[in-house]
């Protein structure tokens, strides 16, 4: 593979006035002659940041979601009304419903309806992803990420697949996109809803041992309990990552604590951050 830009679309925050931000998270990626759209945001900051980015949506080649939450969907339509050409890949089950129980009241907090709809006109395009899928040249989708670690199950969130509640969702749709270089795996994160540490430790066996050049995006740690941060600390040492760029979901808490722990390797990522390798 040839040089990799990677450019945040959006973020929750932003490093200059040029762009807006929102909740929410897209990366748009440059890895040889592919043009690759990880994840497309809410809608209204992803829809106005493209064209003063220099991204034209009709030139992506490749889309990839890494879950079906609202915030990492809502521009699906807006793309895909302006680009027939190009692959989507997701998990089959970031189609589906899903909410969210806050104090007992549901919260729809699923891809859009007309996102939905924006797939199901351009099905024929539509790649369901399980397991490991090369989507280009060493560029790679991880499908399901096992979860072994305990500290990372999912205790802390009320997600559900209907509106009453009463089935729990344990999103399994949640993946990572990872690229392989002569010098390490590049990794970004939509919001590593199975646990950071599971799916280093599953990308790193995926690319028998080859050690970590970055590791970028949303590590849902925003709620995490003070021991849990202090464990996935611990752990991160183990994968000598050179780059790390929390963002989104991460929280406030955690980015200063990896920041602290990790001050060579910490770097910003918010709406215009732009990476090249």
């Amino acid at each position: 593979m040839g040089s990799i830009t990677i450019k945040v679309v959006v973020e929750n925050s932003v490093s200059t006035r040029k762009y807006l931000s929102e909740h929410g998270l897209s990366f748009f990626i440059e890895a040889g002659k592919k043009k690759i759209l990880f994840d497309c945001g809410q809608g209204a900051a992803f829809y106005a940041n493209l064209y003063p980015m220099g991204i034209y949506m009709s030139l992506i080649d490749i889309i990839a979601l890494s879950h079906g939450h609202y915030d990492h969907t809502g521009g699906l339509e807006y793309i895909l009304g302006r680009n027939k050409k190009a692959v989507i890949y997701a998990h089959p089950s970031a189609l589906l419903p899903k909410f969210k129980n806050e104090k007992g009241v549901a919260r729809d907090i699923g891809m859009p309806e007309y996102s939905r709809n924006a797939i199901s006109k351009n099905k024929d395009m539509f790649k369901k992803v399980t397991a490991p899928t090369e989507i280009c040249e060493d560029v790679f989708l991880t499908g399901e990420i096992p979860r072994r670690h305990d500290e990372e199950k999912m205790t802390d969130e009320n997600f559900c697949s209907d509106p009453k509640c009463e089935t729990a969702d344990d999103i399994p749709d949640d993946q990572a996109l990872y690229m392989k270089t002569s010098s390490g795996t590049i990794l970004l994160l939509g919001c590593a809803h199975s646990g950071l540490i599971n799916t280093l430790d599953y990308i790193h066996g995926l690319t028998d041992g080859r050690p970590f050049r970055a590791v970028i995006g949303g590590t849902h740690l925003r709620s995490a309990s003070k021991e849990r941060i202090r464990w996935t600390l611990e752990e991160l040492k183990r994968f000598k990552i050179c780059l790390i760029a929390p963002a989104h979901c991460t929280g406030i808490s955690a980015t200063n604590a990896i920041m602290n722990a990790y001050p060579e390797s910490f770097a910003k990522c918010e709406t215009g951050s732009v990476f090249t390798f």
